[in-house]
């Protein structure tokens, strides 16, 4: 029951934050970063050699979040990503302007999971449409 409640309480935070953005329109806050896969800078430059695949969905706190086996796990953005609102969903645009992910569909992105504060799933490679 508790489970239940969670979901529902999660389902309307969502909904709001789509309606509230749909209203205000403009730019969303998107999760970015590269969390520890090193830059140009410090020498090492590379992208995990994992993928997730599931429905992008938008998440109150970081943006966008991709759900596989019934989790949302929030993604973490390549550094100069950024969110835009487009209707209720939320797109992903990247350093070059290319909409690159939109809520509501589903993906497979190249990357891995980081266990850090928050867990997340970091894209660093291509995000094919499913």
């Amino acid at each position: 029951m508790v489970k239940d409640r969670r979901r529902a309480t999660k389902l309307a935070l969502t909904l709001l934050l789509g309606v509230l953005a749909a209203a205000c329109g403009g730019s969303v806050p998107l999760l970015t970063g590269s969390a520890g896969l090193g830059s140009a800078t410090d020498g090492f430059v590379g992208c995990y050699t994992n993928f997730a695949q599931g429905q992008l969905v938008v998440d109150a706190a970081y943006g966008t979040a991709i759900v596989e086996n019934g989790r949302a796990t929030p993604v973490m953005w390549p550094p100069g990503s950024t969110g835009r609102q487009s209707g209720s969903d939320v797109e992903v645009v990247d350093k070059q302007g290319t909409v690159v992910a939109r809520t509501g569909s589903r993906y497979q992105i190249e990357g891995g999971y980081s266990g850090g504060n928050p867990r997340s799933f970091v894209a660093c490679g291509y995000v094919l449409p499913r």
